[in-house]
Protein backbone atom coordinates (compact mmCIF):
# COMPACT_ATOMS: atom_id res chain seq x y z
CA UNK A 1 0.00 0.00 0.00
CA UNK A 2 3.32 2.48 0.52
CA UNK A 3 3.63 2.04 -3.23
CA UNK A 4 1.53 3.44 -5.62
CA UNK A 5 0.00 2.57 -8.43
CA UNK A 6 -2.40 0.61 -6.87
CA UNK A 7 -3.92 -0.72 -9.63
CA UNK A 8 -1.60 -1.29 -12.79
CA UNK A 9 -2.11 -2.18 -16.48
CA UNK A 10 -0.49 -2.92 -19.43
CA UNK A 11 -1.21 -3.86 -22.78
CA UNK A 12 0.94 -6.42 -24.60
CA UNK A 13 0.67 -6.74 -28.74
CA UNK A 14 0.74 -10.34 -28.95
CA UNK A 15 0.56 -10.04 -32.95
CA UNK A 16 -0.44 -7.73 -35.74
CA UNK A 17 -4.18 -7.15 -34.82
CA UNK A 18 -4.18 -9.44 -30.99
CA UNK A 19 -2.94 -7.80 -28.20
CA UNK A 20 -3.76 -8.86 -24.52
CA UNK A 21 -5.00 -5.89 -21.65
CA UNK A 22 -3.16 -7.07 -18.61
CA UNK A 23 -4.33 -5.63 -15.05
CA UNK A 24 -3.54 -6.03 -11.40
CA UNK A 25 -5.15 -4.21 -8.41
CA UNK A 26 -4.48 -4.18 -4.72
CA UNK A 27 -7.72 -6.07 -2.86
CA UNK A 28 -8.43 -3.17 -0.94
CA UNK A 29 -9.02 -1.70 -4.12
CA UNK A 30 -11.56 -3.84 -5.43
CA UNK A 31 -13.05 -6.95 -5.33
CA UNK A 32 -14.52 -9.42 -7.90
CA UNK A 33 -17.31 -7.46 -8.72
CA UNK A 34 -15.31 -4.49 -9.41
CA UNK A 35 -13.01 -6.31 -11.98
CA UNK A 36 -16.63 -7.48 -13.51
CA UNK A 37 -17.09 -3.25 -13.64
CA UNK A 38 -13.58 -2.56 -15.18
CA UNK A 39 -13.50 -4.83 -17.97
CA UNK A 40 -17.23 -4.30 -18.89
CA UNK A 41 -16.69 -0.25 -19.08
CA UNK A 42 -12.99 -0.73 -20.33
CA UNK A 43 -14.63 -2.39 -22.97
CA UNK A 44 -17.53 -0.21 -23.66
CA UNK A 45 -15.13 2.67 -23.67
CA UNK A 46 -13.14 0.56 -26.48
CA UNK A 47 -15.87 -0.07 -28.32
CA UNK A 48 -17.03 3.63 -28.86
CA UNK A 49 -13.67 4.58 -29.63
CA UNK A 50 -13.31 2.28 -32.41
CA UNK A 51 -16.65 3.44 -33.62
CA UNK A 52 -15.68 7.01 -33.04
CA UNK A 53 -18.20 7.96 -30.61
CA UNK A 54 -17.91 9.87 -27.71
CA UNK A 55 -18.51 8.49 -24.04
CA UNK A 56 -22.21 8.02 -23.27
CA UNK A 57 -22.00 6.55 -19.55
CA UNK A 58 -23.62 8.68 -16.92
CA UNK A 59 -21.54 9.72 -13.74
CA UNK A 60 -21.26 7.77 -10.63
CA UNK A 61 -24.44 8.67 -7.98
CA UNK A 62 -21.97 7.99 -5.42
CA UNK A 63 -18.14 6.92 -4.73
CA UNK A 64 -16.52 4.49 -2.38
CA UNK A 65 -15.32 7.21 -0.27
CA UNK A 66 -19.45 8.04 0.71
CA UNK A 67 -20.05 4.49 1.12
CA UNK A 68 -17.05 4.37 3.67
CA UNK A 69 -19.09 7.80 4.87
CA UNK A 70 -22.18 5.90 4.96
CA UNK A 71 -20.90 2.69 6.41
CA UNK A 72 -19.49 4.09 9.31
CA UNK A 73 -22.00 5.74 10.62
CA UNK A 74 -24.84 2.84 9.92
CA UNK A 75 -22.48 0.89 12.33
CA UNK A 76 -21.98 3.44 15.28
CA UNK A 77 -18.60 4.87 13.99
CA UNK A 78 -19.65 7.89 13.42
CA UNK A 79 -19.41 11.06 16.43
CA UNK A 80 -21.59 10.40 19.54
CA UNK A 81 -22.47 7.03 18.53
CA UNK A 82 -21.62 3.50 19.70
CA UNK A 83 -21.65 0.71 17.54
CA UNK A 84 -22.54 -1.55 20.60
CA UNK A 85 -26.72 0.40 19.42
CA UNK A 86 -26.66 -1.00 16.55
CA UNK A 87 -29.21 -3.58 16.09
CA UNK A 88 -26.93 -6.49 14.21
CA UNK A 89 -24.81 -5.75 17.14
CA UNK A 90 -27.01 -8.01 19.26
CA UNK A 91 -27.61 -10.07 16.38
CA UNK A 92 -24.48 -10.86 16.09
CA UNK A 93 -23.46 -11.34 19.89
CA UNK A 94 -26.46 -13.86 20.25
CA UNK A 95 -25.22 -15.51 17.27
CA UNK A 96 -22.31 -16.08 18.43
CA UNK A 97 -22.61 -16.83 22.30
CA UNK A 98 -21.23 -20.17 22.19
CA UNK A 99 -18.13 -19.23 20.07
CA UNK A 100 -17.26 -21.15 16.69
CA UNK A 101 -16.55 -24.10 16.48
CA UNK A 102 -13.22 -25.91 15.06
CA UNK A 103 -13.47 -27.34 11.80
CA UNK A 104 -11.34 -30.69 12.41
CA UNK A 105 -10.48 -31.24 8.49
CA UNK A 106 -8.31 -34.59 7.44
CA UNK A 107 -4.88 -33.61 6.77
CA UNK A 108 -2.04 -35.76 6.85
CA UNK A 109 0.01 -36.02 10.29
CA UNK A 110 3.37 -35.26 8.71
CA UNK A 111 2.32 -32.24 7.06
CA UNK A 112 4.09 -29.05 8.72
CA UNK A 113 1.94 -26.17 9.38
CA UNK A 114 4.32 -24.02 7.54
CA UNK A 115 4.17 -25.89 4.51
CA UNK A 116 1.48 -23.66 2.42
CA UNK A 117 1.49 -25.51 -0.61
CA UNK A 118 -2.08 -25.93 -2.02
CA UNK A 119 -3.99 -26.99 -5.30
CA UNK A 120 -6.72 -26.17 -7.06
CA UNK A 121 -9.16 -28.40 -8.41
CA UNK A 122 -12.03 -28.02 -11.04
CA UNK A 123 -15.55 -29.45 -11.95
CA UNK A 124 -17.98 -28.96 -14.37
CA UNK A 125 -21.43 -29.74 -13.74
CA UNK A 126 -23.47 -30.83 -17.09
CA UNK A 127 -26.72 -29.07 -17.20
CA UNK A 128 -28.73 -31.94 -16.40
CA UNK A 129 -27.57 -31.43 -12.71
CA UNK A 130 -27.64 -27.74 -12.81
CA UNK A 131 -31.56 -28.01 -13.93
CA UNK A 132 -32.14 -30.48 -10.97
CA UNK A 133 -30.49 -28.55 -8.05
CA UNK A 134 -32.60 -25.16 -9.88
CA UNK A 135 -35.95 -27.54 -9.78
CA UNK A 136 -34.92 -28.44 -5.68
CA UNK A 137 -34.42 -24.88 -5.50
CA UNK A 138 -37.62 -24.11 -6.93
CA UNK A 139 -39.67 -26.34 -4.86
CA UNK A 140 -38.08 -25.23 -1.33
CA UNK A 141 -38.50 -21.66 -2.90
CA UNK A 142 -34.95 -20.95 -2.05
CA UNK A 143 -32.31 -19.67 -4.48
CA UNK A 144 -29.61 -21.96 -6.36
CA UNK A 145 -26.72 -20.26 -3.41
CA UNK A 146 -28.85 -21.99 -0.59
CA UNK A 147 -28.89 -25.09 -2.46
CA UNK A 148 -25.23 -25.72 -3.30
CA UNK A 149 -24.13 -24.25 0.07
CA UNK A 150 -26.65 -26.78 2.05
CA UNK A 151 -24.94 -29.40 -0.02
CA UNK A 152 -21.51 -28.31 0.77
CA UNK A 153 -22.44 -27.98 4.43
CA UNK A 154 -23.51 -31.79 3.97
CA UNK A 155 -20.01 -32.45 2.48
CA UNK A 156 -17.88 -30.46 5.44
CA UNK A 157 -20.29 -33.46 7.80
CA UNK A 158 -18.98 -36.49 5.79
CA UNK A 159 -15.36 -35.16 5.82
CA UNK A 160 -15.54 -34.00 9.47
CA UNK A 161 -17.62 -36.03 10.92
CA UNK A 162 -18.77 -32.87 13.08
CA UNK A 163 -22.46 -31.98 13.60
CA UNK A 164 -21.81 -29.11 14.55
CA UNK A 165 -20.29 -27.15 11.07
CA UNK A 166 -18.33 -23.79 10.42
CA UNK A 167 -17.64 -22.16 7.24
CA UNK A 168 -17.58 -18.57 6.26
CA UNK A 169 -19.44 -17.21 3.39
CA UNK A 170 -18.07 -14.50 1.10
CA UNK A 171 -20.85 -12.15 0.61
CA UNK A 172 -20.83 -9.26 -2.13
CA UNK A 173 -22.07 -6.51 0.35
CA UNK A 174 -23.50 -4.53 -2.11
CA UNK A 175 -27.14 -3.92 -0.16
CA UNK A 176 -27.98 -0.84 -2.29
CA UNK A 177 -28.52 -0.18 -5.65
CA UNK A 178 -26.52 2.47 -6.05
CA UNK A 179 -23.23 1.10 -4.98
CA UNK A 180 -23.95 -1.40 -7.85
CA UNK A 181 -21.41 0.22 -10.71
CA UNK A 182 -18.44 1.43 -7.82
CA UNK A 183 -15.51 0.31 -8.43
CA UNK A 184 -14.38 -0.91 -4.74
CA UNK A 185 -13.87 -3.19 -1.39
CA UNK A 186 -17.31 -4.41 -0.26
CA UNK A 187 -17.34 -7.65 0.46
CA UNK A 188 -17.69 -8.53 4.10
CA UNK A 189 -17.18 -12.62 5.50
CA UNK A 190 -20.07 -13.84 7.19
CA UNK A 191 -19.76 -17.08 10.07
CA UNK A 192 -22.22 -19.37 9.30
CA UNK A 193 -22.28 -22.49 11.97
CA UNK A 194 -25.21 -25.23 12.02
CA UNK A 195 -25.73 -28.36 13.69
CA UNK A 196 -26.68 -31.39 11.33
CA UNK A 197 -29.05 -33.82 12.31
CA UNK A 198 -28.40 -36.97 9.94
CA UNK A 199 -31.75 -38.10 10.22
CA UNK A 200 -33.17 -34.84 8.94
CA UNK A 201 -35.05 -34.98 5.88
CA UNK A 202 -33.38 -32.87 2.95
CA UNK A 203 -36.04 -30.76 2.24
CA UNK A 204 -36.83 -29.86 5.50
CA UNK A 205 -32.64 -29.10 5.83
CA UNK A 206 -32.64 -26.77 2.91
CA UNK A 207 -35.41 -24.71 4.40
CA UNK A 208 -33.17 -24.07 7.59
CA UNK A 209 -30.40 -23.45 6.02
CA UNK A 210 -32.44 -20.73 3.89
CA UNK A 211 -33.84 -19.27 7.20
CA UNK A 212 -30.59 -19.01 8.70
CA UNK A 213 -28.51 -17.25 5.65
CA UNK A 214 -31.51 -15.25 5.47
CA UNK A 215 -31.10 -14.15 8.75
CA UNK A 216 -27.22 -13.29 8.24
CA UNK A 217 -27.95 -11.40 4.76
CA UNK A 218 -29.85 -8.96 6.66
CA UNK A 219 -27.20 -8.33 9.11
CA UNK A 220 -24.82 -8.84 6.58
CA UNK A 221 -23.49 -4.97 6.68
CA UNK A 222 -21.96 -4.73 10.07
CA UNK A 223 -18.43 -5.76 10.64
CA UNK A 224 -17.80 -8.58 12.87
CA UNK A 225 -14.44 -7.64 14.11
CA UNK A 226 -16.13 -5.35 17.13
CA UNK A 227 -18.13 -8.37 18.18
CA UNK A 228 -15.05 -10.67 18.53
CA UNK A 229 -13.06 -7.65 20.28
CA UNK A 230 -15.99 -7.35 23.07
CA UNK A 231 -16.37 -11.01 23.54
CA UNK A 232 -12.94 -11.16 24.16
CA UNK A 233 -11.89 -13.55 21.60
CA UNK A 234 -9.54 -13.31 18.48
CA UNK A 235 -10.99 -13.81 14.99
CA UNK A 236 -11.57 -17.09 14.08
CA UNK A 237 -9.07 -18.53 11.84
CA UNK A 238 -11.65 -20.13 9.82
CA UNK A 239 -10.25 -23.32 7.09
CA UNK A 240 -13.14 -23.25 4.62
CA UNK A 241 -15.04 -20.64 2.97
CA UNK A 242 -18.40 -20.68 0.22
CA UNK A 243 -17.99 -18.24 -2.48
CA UNK A 244 -20.93 -18.56 -5.48
CA UNK A 245 -19.45 -15.73 -7.98
CA UNK A 246 -22.47 -14.95 -10.41
CA UNK A 247 -20.14 -14.17 -13.13
CA UNK A 248 -20.46 -14.00 -16.94
CA UNK A 249 -17.44 -14.12 -19.18
CA UNK A 250 -16.81 -10.58 -21.07
CA UNK A 251 -16.31 -11.81 -24.53
CA UNK A 252 -16.50 -8.50 -25.71
CA UNK A 253 -13.09 -7.63 -26.80
CA UNK A 254 -12.42 -11.08 -27.89
CA UNK A 255 -15.41 -10.92 -30.49
CA UNK A 256 -14.26 -7.79 -32.42
CA UNK A 257 -11.54 -7.09 -34.62
CA UNK A 258 -8.86 -4.55 -33.84
CA UNK A 259 -8.44 -1.07 -35.77
CA UNK A 260 -6.53 -0.96 -38.61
Amino acid sequence: LEHAPLLRVMLVKAGPRHSRVIYSMHHIVGDGWSLEILKKELAHYYHRWKENRGDDLQPLAVQYKDFAVWHNDQVGDGPGKAYQDHPSYAFWRKKLTHGVPILQLPRSAAAQKEDIAGAGYRHYLDNSVKEKLLELAAANQTSLFTVMFAFYLLVLRRYTSQQEIVSSIINAGRTREEISPVIGFFVNSLVFTVQIDDHEPLDAFVKRIHTDVMDLFHHQDFPLEPVFRDMGVPYPEIPVSFNMANVLEDTSFSEIDAPE
